[in-house]
């Protein structure tokens, strides 16, 4: 199953890098035609902007299944192993919790803009908006993953709390656990 999400998870981050480059050659192409000939294309910076709404949701979903959203962690690490799992699962409720409020306002903008579409692209508002649904449910899944982890697996907690000083303490762990894999 691991193996599985880490291919599914491969593709997303192939097509965010794709997306991004999208967006760039979008506004670049905009920009030149801008400054050089005096038009633009009308619907570049409208798609330059839903890609970019895109990259920033499945990026969220990518963070959080690898463990590198932006955390304070101070407080848990210095409490007792016993409370670190309580203060750990506190903050899984509250990311649940978050993620449902996400998912009803997420569900509540798709269900009134079923009829619209966007001015320049012509692209209906429920793909844009219906992003919310797929990250928030997302999220939720892997929250709920992170706390059967924390409850049920020993040793689990130290990895979920693990909590990167920098990016090369990320690239380090990482190299680790797919030397660990093979």
């Amino acid at each position: 199953m691991s193996r599985a999400l880490d291919k599914l998870f491969k593709i997303v981050e192939i097509l965010m890098a794709t997306m991004l480059g999208l967006m760039i050659l979008l506004v670049f192409m905009n920009v030149i035609l801008r400054y050089f000939f005096n038009s633009s294309i009308t619907w570049s910076e409208e798609m330059a902007r839903y890609l970019f709404v895109w990259i920033i949701y499945i990026g969220a979903i990518g963070a959080m299944r690898d463990n590198t959203h932006l955390g304070v962690d101070t407080v848990i690490r210095r409490l007792p192993p016993v409370f670190q799992k309580t203060g750990y699962l506190c903050g899984q409720v509250l990311i649940l919790l978050l993620m449902v409020l996400l998912f009803q306002g997420s569900w509540e903008l798709t269900l009134l803009n079923v009829d619209s579409k966007a001015s320049a692209t012509n692209i209906p508002l429920t793909l844009i908006y219906g992003i919310g649904l797929i990250t928030s449910f997302c999220i939720a899944v892997n929250v709920l993953s992170n706390c059967y982890k924390a409850l049920f697996i020993p040793g689990s907690l130290k990895r979920l709390l693990k909590m990167h000083e920098s990016e090369e303490d990320m690239l380090v762990e990482t190299a680790q656990s797919e030397e660990e894999k093979s």
